[in-house]
Parts: C-alpha cells; structure tokens; sequence
C-alpha cells in the first residue's frame, strides 16, 4: 500500500501499530523518470522526437516536477493530431516550467474569484525567502496558518503546485520555475524584495534562538522595533512571534530597571544638584515605565508644600458669653481677650485676636 505522508501520520495518531514497517518510497531518477515517459507513451502509440524525453527528462529532475511533467504530456497528447510530439510543440506548450506557469495562473485566476487577490498572494509569499540576492522556497508551517491561507494553499497543494514536507506538517512550493517563469509570481516577488529580506533575516534569527534560547540573542532597540513593524504588516512563523514576545517581555523589564536606577541617581544628587534631579527623574517618567519608584521621587522633588491656617476658638477657659438676637450667633470670651463668635448651628463663624488694643477678625 503506498500513502502519502501526511496521511501516514494521521493514521498512525489514530490507530497504534496499524503501519509497522514503512518504505519510504523517494522521487525517481532519471533513469526511471525516462521509463516514465516512453513506456506509457509507447503503449498508447505516441512517440516523439528524437532527444525530446531526454530533454523532458531532464527539465523534470529538479524538485517535484514530476506530476507536472504527467499534466504536460497530457497537454501534448491531446493536442497532437499525428500521435508524435516534437520539440516545438514541446516548447510551444512552455517546457516543463512554462506548464508549471500556466497551470498556476489558471489556479490562481480562480481563487482570486473566491478570495481577496491580497490574500492569496500572501498566502504564496508565505512560500518565498530571500537567500542574498537568490529567491529560494520557504518552508511553511500548516500550524501557523490562519483559516484563509490553509484553504488556498490546500488548493494550491491540490493542483500539484505545493507539496508536503516534514510528515505532512508544512508545505513547500514544488518547484523553482514557479517564482523564475511564472511571471506574476516573479512580479510579487520583486515588488516585495526588501520585505521578504526583512522577514527571511527574522525567521533565521528566530529558528537560532528557538534552538537555542539566551537573552544575549533577544531583539533590541531599533531591531526590535522594526521587527514589530513588520509583525502588523506580514503573517510571521510561530518561531518569529515567540521572539518578538519573549524581546519585548525582556526590553520591559530592562527599561524599568533603567527607570529605578534613575530614580535612585535623582534621589543621590537632590541636595548637591536639585535642578539636574528634577531632569532626570522627569526623563524617566516620560521616556521609560511610569515605575513607583520614579513616580514618588519626582513628586518629592517638585511638589510643593501647601500650609494652611486653621481658624482654631478657645484654647483657655471661657470668662463670658452673650447671645446676638439679631445675628442668631454666640459669642464667647476667654481671659486672654480672644472673642470668638459662633452660628447658630455651633460652626465657628469669627474669632477676634487681642493684639494691641486692635480688632483683627477673622472669619471662618
């Protein structure tokens, strides 16, 4: 029984024991893949032109070109009125690659029908990196796609024109001639260079980190700031978000420890520099975390004290007190000569200071 890998390992997750010993079967030679071609093609009564299934075969030899090569004969079998095949038909129909490309515009053609174009072609620059200045495919998690992608991309997968990898858990566009003759591709490509750069670098980072994680490795400063950029404008693998949390998580902490020292400088140079204390502490709060710490010494430092004179009555005993019928109100005298006057409701409403003989009133 022959099986795909993807479905290997969902069989073997649901069933213990059900596959023993698999073969892994790899792709054919060239040997085998020139067998491929002539022996169906001679059972059926076609044949071609001299050195063309040498030049087919050898068109096919890179990546998984082979099913494509199978669309390709086809094409060619149908529109062959004479049952021979020859080499300008051949190149006519494309080669290899140019099928690869005709047949990814149709399917893409289609899917923009159903999809946003935008997301369908993020979904293929999924597939693409930047090595330098050579294009190379992309391995792409299936666990870091959203809904979206998974769907175009199985339908991508389904035309031939993305192949499983890694027991079915990721996928990878099947061959180069998609990004080097396929022209929209290429096109996306170019005009998403610098981007792709950006987050090739990125996923390069966050493999080395995720294999080896130490702070020393984290993103900082102007790197981290632009990695964050580019986390609100591409989707980016779990790997590279992992970093970007476990960088800004790291940059937080190291800030409000920055924001502490600070605080405690400020506090150091107080007496001997109060205006420099004022800068620094004022530095911290606006440009590192608002930390306890920074906050109450900025307050010490440049809040200013508020005294207030409380209106205080009698502090010895009362000598006399008369009723005012006409201001409803009490007063009290004591023997240090303060009169006080209060409402009718107690609350004390004047107090009267014996100072030199002059009333000085004060009222509540």
């Amino acid at each position: 029984m022959a099986i795909r890998p993807e479905f290997r390992r969902r069989l073997t997750d649901q069933q213990a024991g059900f596959i023993t010993r698999p073969v892994a079967i790899g792709l054919l030679d060239p040997a085998r893949i020139r067998q491929a071609v002539a022996e169906p093609a001679r059972a059926a009564g076609l044949t071609f032109e001299d050195d063309l299934i040498d030049r087919m075969t050898a068109d096919a030899t890179v990546g998984d070109a082979l099913p494509l090569l199978s669309h390709l004969l086809q094409r060619l079998h149908l529109q062959s009125d004479r049952q021979h095949i020859t080499v300008a038909q051949y190149e006519q129909a494309g080669e290899v690659g140019g099928a690869i490309a005709a047949h990814a515009e149709q399917i893409y053609e289609s899917l923009t029908d159903r999809y946003p174009e935008h997301a369908v072609d993020s979904a293929l620059l999924r597939g693409i990196a930047m090595e330098g200045k050579e294009t190379v495919r992309r391995t792409i998690e299936r666990s870091d796609l959203d809904t979206t992608a998974a769907r175009i991309l199985e339908e991508f997968r389904a035309a031939r024109l993305i192949i499983d990898v890694e027991d079915g858990t990721c996928l990878e566009l099947t061959h180069d001639a998609l990004f080097r003759q396929w022209r929209r591709l290429a096109s996306l490509i170019s005009a998403n260079e610098e981007r792709l750069h950006r987050i090739t670098r990125l996923e390069h980072r966050a493999a080395a980190w995720q294999a080896d994680p130490h702070t020393d490795d984290l993103l900082r400063g102007r790197t981290l700031a632009d990695a964050l950029a580019l986390a609100a404008e591409v989707p980016l693998s779990t790997a590279a978000r992992r970093l970007l949390d476990a960088s800004q998580e790291f940059d937080h902490q190291d800030r409000v420890r920055q924001s502490e020292r600070i605080a405690e400088l400020a506090q150091q140079v107080r007496r001997q520099d109060p205006k420099l204390a004022v800068a620094l502490a004022h530095t911290a709060l606006h440009e590192l975390p608002p930390t306890p710490a920074v906050t109450t010494t900025r307050w010490a430092l440049t809040g200013a004290s508020r005294t207030r004179h409380l209106t205080i009555g009698h502090t010895t005993g009362i000598t006399s007190a008369v009723w005012l019928p006409d201001r409803e109100a009490l007063r009290t005298a004591d023997k240090t000569g303060r009169v006080c006057t209060w409402d009718d409701a107690g609350r004390l409403a004047e107090v009267t200071l014996p100072l030199t003989g002059m009333d000085t009133g004060t009222h509540c």
